[in-house]
């Protein structure tokens, strides 16, 4: 057994791909469903993160039927959701920390009404301007 099968038990690890998933000039849209086919097909990783360019500190997180999301507000996003959102796009809220994050649960939504509901929440709980606001997304194994 060579001193590297022995040192990393006989697993060779792979080089992370490197190459961007979308293009620097993607359309928001673009950006969030990129990141949704990424988390469904388990590709460089299982958690997509997505992050306002111009407000690093507002972002959202993907990864299997949750989406975890900072959250500005101190009101309860239960009913701040279905102000904002209407039905269909009324999601579980799991858990939320005032004036931090919300966890909500999507699990009967499909990854187009994800991608809606993401960009409902950019719009209205975040005040982005989409379209011209500009989105970075991040991969990641959790």
């Amino acid at each position: 057994m060579s001193l590297f099968a022995k040192i990393f038990g006989g697993r060779k690890s792979t080089p992370r791909d490197e190459t961007p998933l979308v293009a620097e000039d993607a359309a928001p849209r673009e950006v969030i469903l990129t990141g949704i086919d990424c988390v469904v097909r388990q590709h460089r990783g299982n958690c997509a993160t997505w992050t306002l360019e111009s407000r690093p500190d507002h972002w959202i997180q993907f990864m299997n039927t949750v989406l975890n999301c900072h959250y500005p507000h101190k009101a309860d996003p239960g009913v701040l959701f279905q102000e904002l959102f209407n039905d269909p796009l009324v999601a579980e809220v799991v858990s939320f920390d005032p004036g931090t994050h919300v966890t909500v649960e999507l699990s009967s939504m499909s990854p187009g009404e994800i991608a809606d509901w993401i960009e409902h929440y950019l719009a209205q709980v975040f005040s982005a301007d989409l379209p011209s606001e500009r989105l970075t997304l991040e991969m990641n194994d959790f």
